[in-house]
């Protein structure tokens, strides 16, 4: 028999009125009143009306069988994007060791990933991924996962402030599997929990188990679970319709139901499984991005600049004797006046959509959500067949539109490997070395755990090396004892400016905020500051500390991203330090070329 709308309100009254979660009258209703109480009861518990998923407040949390995750991906991307989801629970992923994290990441979420072990690299069946954003603190509990013959799950634990941690638990049921060992299983790790304090608890998943028809077995036990671990099941429309049946299989389980006040299903085209989401009363953190620090210098007035500048007074600058002293106090003036008329902001980096995408096929997926929603509503065979045709067309779109920005962007850069092989780690993650997991793989290590990692470890390699030498007792003769000893010299006014001048103006700054472009606007007045201090170093011997600090960033080479010595690092210097560092090697390079020392063979810079 083949689903009406008529069947489907029929369907979903009498398991709402026999299981759900909200204490209503039992009564018998006629048929011609079905349609009637439906509306009446959406409308007399808000948390039951459908809504936009997109307009969700608070922390919000969804739950997908996404039935093969590699093939997905980018659309959990734009899933995710849309939503702005703080945890998304998928299941039947589908994964092994042969797909890397690398893969799986998304902007501006963790992923934690419990893969199913066929063996000998197999994949299909089962397997869990959840992805849960940056701005809060999550914590996988990787001792916790269980992967049996008769249910899979990955537990995790969100905290927040002033708030009781919530236990997020992300569970798969294979539909063979043993449903009294499934739920004996359960209920010994709820009660594990419960017994460690008062917490919340959300278990989000496909439990296989319909709960539209009360008296199956199976039901029948999940509901008696669920009473006597006082326990609610939010979802009450079904989670998966096709042409003959509409089942609720994905189900949200809470043991608070008023801290949520938005729940339900939505259709993003992606699985023949609505993604069940549910929305908390709490307020969401402002939308994350890259944020970055940069000058502001939409106000700036140029001669304003040059003016207090000129009015500054340098002389402490000029009479001091100490490189570090006289660096100081011009960094000191410098920045008082680049904050006044420049001053530090902290911007958020929108993310862009991928470089492929077109407006026409960000029609054609509002095309595919409004199919996939006409046939939840109106499941007949002409819906299910324009809902399939509409994803068809989105799939084949994205392939060609990736293939042909790939073909163009080969066409566009000849022989430019570095352009080329940017491109092509937009379309494969997995080759983009950059990324840096936590040395434990707990995903507990906060940024400023990886940067005091990566700051021993970069510090101490010096040190490493010279472990490593071995001592010698032989008299060392130095070569070339025929050539006139090297001294560095002072720099004239000359060099300094030539030098300032070519600085790129989009070089990054250091950690001091003093931009090249600032300092070519300081003109000649701040030059015999500079002058002096590059000339103080010179006599002193001292390179001034304040342009010594610089911002690393490893960039992974090969081997184990999480094995550190697997970096190298990437130093960002002050602008200052660069003009020095400049002037030294012009002196040391003309050396080397005047006496012949440089080999034949070795690339000369100009």
């Amino acid at each position: 028999m083949k689903l009406d709308r008529h069947y489907l309100i029929e369907q979903y009254v009498i398991w709402y009125i026999n299981c759900a979660p909200y204490t209503l009258m039992r009564t018998t209703l006629p048929v011609s009143n079905l349609s009637l109480f439906y509306t009446h009861t959406l409308m007399n518990n808000t948390a039951a009306i459908p809504t936009d998923i997109r307009k969700l407040r608070g922390l919000s949390f969804g739950s997908l069988n996404v039935r093969s995750l590699t093939r997905k991906i980018d659309e959990i991307k734009f899933l995710l994007g849309d939503t702005d989801l703080t945890v998304l629970t998928l299941n039947e992923t589908w994964l092994n060791f042969s797909i890397s994290d690398c893969e799986l990441e998304i902007p501006h979420y963790q992923c934690f990933r419990f893969d199913r072990d066929l063996g000998s690299g197999k994949r299909g069946g089962g397997g869990l991924v959840t992805y849960a954003h940056t701005k809060y603190n999550f914590e996988c509990k990787i001792d916790w996962n269980l992967c049996c013959p008769d249910m899979e799950w990955q537990w995790s634990i969100l905290r927040l402030p002033r708030t009781r941690k919530t236990y997020i638990c992300n569970l798969y049921r294979p539909p063979d599997g043993n449903i009294d060992i499934a739920l004996n299983l359960l209920e010994s790790k709820l009660n594990d929990i419960y017994t460690e304090g008062v917490s919340d608890v959300l278990i989000m998943g496909d439990m296989n188990i319909d709960l539209m028809t009360k008296r199956h077995p199976n039901s029948k036990k999940l509901l008696a679970l669920l009473k006597s671990c006082a326990l609610t099941q939010l979802i009450c429309c079904p989670t998966r319709i096709t042409e003959t049946t509409a089942t609720l299989l994905d189900h949200i389980i809470c043991n608070r139901d008023d801290m949520y006040y938005q729940w339900g299903t939505y259709d993003p085209g992606i699985s023949d499984h609505c993604l069940t989401y549910v929305a908390r009363k709490k307020k969401k953190l402002p939308k994350d991005g890259t944020r970055v620090s940069c000058r502001n210098y939409n106000k700036l007035d140029v001669l304003s600049f040059q003016h207090d500048i000129d009015n500054t007074d340098w002389s402490d600058v000029l009479m001091s004797e100490d490189p570090n002293t006289a660096a100081g106090l011009f960094t000191e003036k410098f920045i008082e006046i680049c904050n006044k008329h420049a001053p530090m902001r902290t911007i958020t980096m929108k993310d862009h959509a991928p470089a492929w995408v077109t407006n026409d096929y960000l029609a054609h997926r509002d095309e595919r959500k409004h199919h996939c929603k006409t046939f939840n509503k109106h499941p007949t065979p002409e819906n299910k067949l324009l809902k399939d045709k509409s994803i068809n067309r989105c799939n084949e779109l994205r392939l060609s539109l990736q293939r042909s920005y790939f073909q163009e962007a080969i066409r566009r850069n000849p022989g430019n490997m570095k352009k080329i092989w940017q491109e092509i780690k937009k379309f494969w993650p997995h080759l983009n070395k950059s990324s840096i997991k936590p040395v434990d793989h707990s995903g507990t290590a906060t940024n400023e755990d990886l940067a005091n990692l990566f700051n021993d470890f970069f510090s101490s390699i010096g040190m490493n090396l010279q472990e490593r030498i071995p001592n010698t007792h032989e008299t060392y003769t130095p070569p070339f004892a025929y050539l006139p000893v090297f001294e560095f010299s002072e720099f004239d006014l000359l060099s300094i400016t030539t030098t300032l001048r070519d600085l790129s103006p989009s070089s990054s700054c250091g950690t001091d905020g003093i931009t090249s472009h600032l300092l070519k606007l300081g003109g000649p007045t701040i030059i015999p500051a500079i002058h002096h201090i590059c000339n103080l170093s010179v006599r002193k011997k001292i390179f001034p500390n304040i342009w010594k600090i610089g911002r690393i960033t490893p960039l992974h080479k090969s081997g184990d991203n999480s094995d550190p010595s697997n970096f190298r690092p990437i130093s960002i210097l002050p602008c200052l330090g660069k003009v020095l560092e400049k002037l030294i090697h012009q002196q040391l390079y003309a050396y080397l070329d005047s006496n012949d020392l440089l080999s034949k063979t070795t690339i000369r810079l100009s």
